[in-house]
């Protein structure tokens, strides 16, 4: 039986050796909106098989060399048409999509330092130490963001394409603002602050809130509850930017957290009872200091007692 013209064709497209006029015909039968109907479209087996290999190479390459992508796309979904007919449609979907969803840019801080970052869409990120910021390449049509840590976002506002941020299956959607999100998970908390505009907040299924300046809401990760604060200090709020930590009700989940990614120093904390492991003060560290001078005037303020167990090792243990 003849080999079917119009599938050599296809697979000479993708491999960029068409001539121009045999170009010109197969873009026309994308236009046309693909008519597998036509008599010369029959596959054989060994005609889908040897056009599902080469897609399959082609999106192999597809990082390595630019090419014309709406066609090679069109052509994606032609041959998944046709083969879904034999049964194999669905591995092809799925190679597209595994290729599709590695198209992120990954940007992370190291123990320490601090980054600041300007997004395709003009926006500034704060990225705090020891955090990691995910972004698609497309962002100006994806303007979707992941975080683990913590990072201070100024948006660029635009309805048409709404900024969202992803932390600890928490979604926060800019509405014009400037807001903080900590979510390093070994706080076991997420903490959303504005400082100006508005942002709406949601987890799961969740009604979204809208947040105003000075506003909050913190996210349990192990209760997956959220709770609502009002009049919210922010005058100190970033003031980690510049290597200043200015906290309210500082606990030792917090100062654990604190000198894990700033100093990368080991806290353990498993002598301590409930009620020192909830009790907070308001203080104030900068960068300048030492993190075993940050232990001490923790301890010092909260009655407790720490042991220097190496250079980067601390045990926090109570005095009574």
């Amino acid at each position: 039986m003849p080999q079917s013209p119009f599938p050599s064709l296809l697979e000479k497209y993708l491999a960029g050796e068409c001539s121009p006029a045999e170009q010109q015909q197969v873009e026309a039968w994308f236009k046309s909106g693909g008519d597998t109907s036509r008599t010369d479209m029959t596959l054989t087996g060994q005609d889908q098989r040897r056009l599902l290999n080469n897609l399959h190479r082609k999106m192999d390459g597809a990082d390595k060399k630019v090419r014309r992508i709406w066609p090679l796309q069109r052509i994606a979904a032609a041959v998944i048409f046709l083969t879904v007919m034999a049964g194999a449609g669905i591995w092809a979907s799925r190679i597209w999509q595994k290729k599709s969803a590695l198209e992120w840019v990954v940007v992370t801080t190291p123990k320490g330092k601090v980054q600041k970052l300007v997004l395709p869409d003009h926006s500034e990120v704060w990225l705090n130490a020891n955090s990691v910021l995910r972004y698609a390449k497309n962002f100006r049509q994806n303007r979707r963001v992941t975080l683990q840590g913590e990072a201070l976002f100024t948006v660029t506002h635009d309805a048409a394409v709404p900024f969202t941020v992803t932390a600890n299956d928490i979604v926060t959607q800019d509405l014009g603002t400037t807001f903080n999100i900590n979510g390093y998970s070994s706080t076991g908390k997420t903490n959303i602050t504005v400082v100006s505009g508005s942002v709406g907040v949601s987890s799961g299924n969740s009604q979204m809130q809208v947040l105003k300046p000075q506003q909050a809401i913190i996210y349990d990760h192990q209760q997956r509850t959220l709770t609502r604060l009002d009049s919210v200090k922010t005058s100190g709020l970033t003031d980690w930017v510049n290597g200043k930590w200015v906290y309210e009700n500082m606990q030792v989940q917090d100062l654990v957290a604190l000198l894990q990614h700033q100093y990368d120093v080991t806290i353990h904390t498993g002598q301590l009872n409930a009620a020192a492991l909830r009790a907070g003060i308001n203080v104030n560290f900068s960068k300048e200091q030492s993190a075993l001078e940050i232990i001490e005037i923790f301890c010092a303020l909260t009655d407790l007692q720490y042991k220097q167990i190496s250079n980067r090792e601390i045990n926090i243990y109570s005095s009574k």
